[in-house]
């Protein structure tokens, strides 16, 4: 797991590599308790996001 723009207890936006190759990409809708919502994203979307 890979984040970005951390500024609390947990990282505002995350992303995620799973076992099949398929990228998400992950918003913390709760930074204190570590909730996020989450949905796929290319690798582009990945690499135009986070590098």
């Amino acid at each position: 797991m890979r984040f970005f723009e951390g500024d609390k207890t947990y990282p505002k936006h995350i992303w995620y590599k799973d076992d099949l190759g398929q990228f998400w990409f992950g918003f913390a809708i709760n930074q204190i308790l570590g909730a996020y919502k989450g949905w796929p994203i290319t690798e582009a979307e990945k690499s135009e996001a986070f590098d």
